[in-house]
């Protein structure tokens, strides 16, 4: 009898630890699968939700990353890398400027970005000013004078000037043309060849 209830107590004690190593695994499984979906959840946040459900914030985020990833491809080729060594600025030399007053003003605006705004004769359409512009730009662009253009209005373009010291060559060449009526920049205004004459009648009426 002894050695029967000796042989269930070995059974039992037997099932018990299997029990026991079974429960054990199915936990850390279990911890695993958890793990794992946490990570994914993890990622997904990461990588970002449906592209449909985007808000602006996202996408300005998202943008950041992709041009914090360039910089890191690029960073050598980028000239906005403030680590990049600045061209160095030719130095202020008085005696070229003494006795040229514009000259010192366009040594001023040397490298720096201007607007400059240009008003077409005779209350042109928009195609027209169009076309207009798009020549001058073309004659500048020959004369190595770079500028960009912008139509603003029927009449009206903008012309952006990324070394400003170049406006009062453009301006020059832009009054001579016979359908600009105004050349406008820095608090300046220029008329040009085809403003004058309807100027010249307003003034005789006012007379």
């Amino acid at each position: 009898m002894a050695d029967v209830l000796k042989s269930w107590a070995l059974r039992f004690c037997l099932v018990f630890f299997i029990v026991l190593f079974v429960l054990v695994c199915s936990s850390s499984s279990e911890k695993n699968k958890n793990t794992k979906k946490d990570k994914a959840a993890k990622s997904k946040e990461k990588i970002g939700k449906n592209i449909l459900d985007y808000t602006e914030a996202d996408m300005e985020r998202l943008l950041d990353q992709w041009d914090d990833n360039e910089d890191d491809d690029d960073e050598k080729y980028d000239d906005d890398d403030p680590r990049k060594p600045k061209p160095q600025m030719p130095a202020f030399d008085p005696s070229k400027v003494k006795d040229d007053p514009m000259a010192f003003v366009k040594m001023a605006k040397k490298g720096k970005t201007l607007m400059m705004f240009v008003s077409i004769a005779n209350n042109p359409s928009r195609k027209r000013t169009e076309d207009v512009t798009a020549r001058w730009q073309t004659s500048l662009h020959n004369a190595h004078l770079q500028v960009e253009r912008y139509i603003v209005a029927d009449d009206r373009a903008l012309f952006l000037l990324k070394d400003g010291s170049i406006a009062w060559d453009v301006k020059d060449f832009i009054i001579t043309q016979p359908e600009c009526k105004m050349v406008e920049f820095e608090n300046q205004k220029f008329p040009g060849v085809g403003g004058k004459p309807s100027d010249t009648l307003k003034e005789k009426s006012e007379l």
